[in-house]
């Protein structure tokens, strides 16, 4: 608590005096504050907040603390955006920080995930009006997941209670911050992701093009595929779905699993199925633009994480109609009800997987009620604009104007 107490009164100066933005309808302009803007889930859930906001009231920027980064071709126009180029530790970035506060103006800044968080933060205790705070938590990396509590935890807990707001993505993730950072549970806002049910469909318009999609890959017209998308690295447990590959191809014939996404295992994995002799039954895609033509290749969706937030991917799944087999990790049950819409099992639990993958694989008609059951789970709670309007009220409620959300 020395921390605390020592940056109270600046802190308490700037939280409090710039107080509320005019109650008229006036534009509201949000920064968000991102480590980097890349491919991953959180950069995408970022996307679609601001694709899908209404243009007419709220102005969105991107900061990112390193480049721009390859999401912002996927953008609507009008987006500003702001590299801070930071290479390595940077001591004083929070200053670049600061400066780039004092001339955008932000009503709101929305730090999201702990990569900018405390340059973040420590720049807005010194602005003359400073902006509202949201801090977003979107999950751990693995270091994070594998670590011990650490100093670095103290200092966010003490920095934690500076923001106006604090919120996260489902249940699960709220407990953790209740837990490990001593949070009150009633001042942390859920709100979950979103997926555009347009895009990703059961309903193929271009049967051709999935047919020379198939070909391409090496899909035969008599091959069960299973597959994932998502970053080849260790919190993801990629290894863990090639090694049960190599148990299903003597029970499933024609078991494909079909890997979309890259990362830094991409060249330890490719070598695994090499000594397993499971070339012709694994398909690394690397990263693919039109990713819902991806989910239309797949007859289940699997996914064997060590740890997952709020799982971007399993949404994408679940709106194609895809049954899902997952670890029973992190927000995954809040997506997938075991036994409705597909199986939760325990981390690197061969025999579970093996056992849900069997019983889909033999009983179509059970595939095709978890189909519509995902399909329609979306359709009821996780569309992209229930999302949206979501953190709209968000922002419009920090800035003291009125927007009704749908829910919490």
């Amino acid at each position: 608590m020395l921390l605390s107490k020592a940056l109270e009164l600046i802190v308490n100066k700037n939280r409090h005096g710039g107080g509320p933005a005019s109650t008229e309808s006036t534009m509201i302009h949000v920064l968000h504050v991102v480590n980097a803007f890349d491919v991953g889930g959180m950069e995408n859930g970022l996307v679609n907040v601001i694709n899908y906001s209404r243009q007419t009231t709220f102005q969105h920027s991107v900061c990112s603390l390193t480049t721009e980064g390859k999401m912002k071709e996927r953008v609507v126009p009008d987006v500003n955006y702001y590299a801070l180029n930071k290479v390595g530790v940077e001591r004083f970035l929070f200053v670049k920080m600061r400066t780039l506060l004092k001339k955008s103006k932000p009503d709101v800044v929305h730090i999201r995930g702990w990569g900018p968080f405390f340059d973040t933060i420590v720049s807005t205790m010194f602005l003359p009006r400073a902006p509202k705070v949201i801090f977003s938590f979107h999950g751990m990396s693995y270091g994070e997941y594998i670590s011990p509590k650490k100093f670095s935890d103290v200092i966010k807990e003490n920095l934690l209670w500076r923001v106006n707001q604090i919120m996260t993505l489902n249940t699960s993730m709220s407990q953790y911050l209740c837990s490990r950072y001593h949070i009150r549970k009633d001042s942390i806002k859920i709100i979950g992701n979103g997926v555009d049910a347009a895009i990703f469909s059961p309903y193929t318009p271009n049967q051709i093009a999935i047919a020379e999609l198939k070909r391409a890959l090496g899909i035969r017209k008599d091959d069960f595929v299973i597959g994932t998308v998502g970053r080849l690295e260790q919190i993801k447990n990629m290894k863990f779905l090639i090694n049960a590959c190599s148990g299903l191809k003597e029970k499933i014939p024609g078991v494909k699993l079909l890997i979309v996404g890259e990362g830094t295992e991409q060249k330890d994995l490719s070598q695994m199925c090499r000594e397993l002799h499971l070339e012709k039954h694994v398909i690394f895609t690397g990263k693919q633009d039109d990713m819902y033509k991806m989910y239309r290749l797949m007859n289940i969706y699997v996914q064997s994480s060590l740890y997952e937030g709020f799982s971007n991917t399993i949404l994408e799944a679940m709106a194609s109609g895809l049954p899902v087999v997952c670890t029973n990790v992190g927000g995954n049950q809040d997506l997938v009800i075991h036994g409705e819409n597909g199986y939760l099992f325990e981390v690197d639990n061969y025999h579970e997987f093996a056992n849900h993958l069997n019983r889909l694989y033999e009983n179509v008609e059970v595939r095709h009620t978890f189909s519509v059951k995902s399909r329609q789970l979306v359709e009821e709670s996780w569309t992209i604009d229930r999302m949206a309007k979501n953190y709209e009220a968000m922002y419009s409620a920090l800035c003291g104007q009125e927007l009704s959300s749908i829910s919490a």
